[in-house]
């Protein structure tokens, strides 16, 4: 879990920040209040099933339901975008140490282009 253990990374340039980090670590935590939500809902309407004269409310007649709902699907999407925000930073990031082999290997030669 990249996103809870730092917000900051080593690369060779030196120190970067991570921008897919909050994405991450927030999308993963609103996934996990989403599916425990759901989890416990899902145990109390089994129960409600199972023990009628618990007289337990209906799903419908709860918010937590469409809270539950609303924080899975935000943390799928916060989760989908930090990956994206991962897989453009390191296409990006590759680009800056381009080199000439010529220059590596003779170093004084002149440049012709």
């Amino acid at each position: 879990m990249k996103g809870f253990s730092t917000s900051l990374r080593f690369d060779s340039d030196g120190l970067q920040s991570a921008a897919a980090a909050p994405f991450g670590s927030f999308g993963l935590l609103a996934f996990a209040i989403g599916s425990i939500g759901l989890t416990y809902l899902t145990g109390t309407w089994i129960c409600a099933q199972i023990f009628p004269e618990w007289n337990l409310d209906p799903l419908h007649k709860r918010p937590a339901v469409l809270y539950s709902v609303a924080a899975l699907l935000l943390g799928a999407q916060l989760l989908s975008m930090g990956i994206l925000a991962e897989l453009i930073a390191a296409q990006t990031g590759n680009r800056s140490h381009q080199y000439s082999i010529r220059e590596r290997t003779q170093p004084n030669a002149p440049q012709t282009e």
